[in-house]
């Protein structure tokens, strides 16, 4: 590993307990740990801009299920989220300018973990007395499964079934 800059005079900007496991991997050569600490901020950066890429190709093609099968308003209908999405939706549409409240616009407004959450098995719905469980599963196997479309085959490889729970890879 390069030295990519030298270690300031004082690391004081940077906390005694952030700074603690570079220091200790570095045998407490602060040289040494200012390096790896620069070279873990650049492998991050790096992750971040796949992970930014990801999160496009993500939310459109779960988008494009959902206008596939509720139409291009889907987020205007009561599609089966729960509230804590249904918050994101809100909030992201609130944040939008009135001449840009349209569907891309509003797809690209909503945060990595809305579409996510939409892949996990939903939260509640409603408050008490009115409180229910909202089941994601049923937006799975409407048309969210669709946005994945090489999952079926992968499953089928590794011999599993291809559902919205499947986590591990064999």
């Amino acid at each position: 590993m390069a030295s990519s800059s030298a270690a300031p005079a004082s690391m004081a900007f940077v906390s005694a307990d952030r700074l603690a496991p570079y220091l200790h991997a570095a045998a407490a050569d602060q040289m040494v740990a200012w390096d790896l600490y620069v070279w873990n901020r650049d492998l991050s950066a790096a992750f971040l801009a796949d992970i930014a890429i990801l999160e496009v190709a993500l939310r459109n093609a779960m988008n494009d299920r959902l206008v596939a099968h509720f139409g291009p308003t889907w987020y205007a209908q009561d599609i089966g989220i729960d509230d804590r999405s249904r918050q994101a939706l809100a909030r992201a549409w609130d944040g939008l300018p009135h001449s840009r409240r349209k569907t891309g616009w509003l797809v690209a407004q909503l945060m990595f973990g809305f579409w996510t959450g939409l892949l996990d098995a939903g939260s509640w719905v409603g408050r008490e007395p009115q409180r229910f469980r909202m089941n994601h599963e049923v937006l799975w196997r409407s048309c969210l499964y669709a946005a994945f479309p090489g999952g079926r085959a992968e499953a089928r490889r590794q011999g599993g079934q291809f559902t919205r729970t499947r986590r591990t890879m064999s």
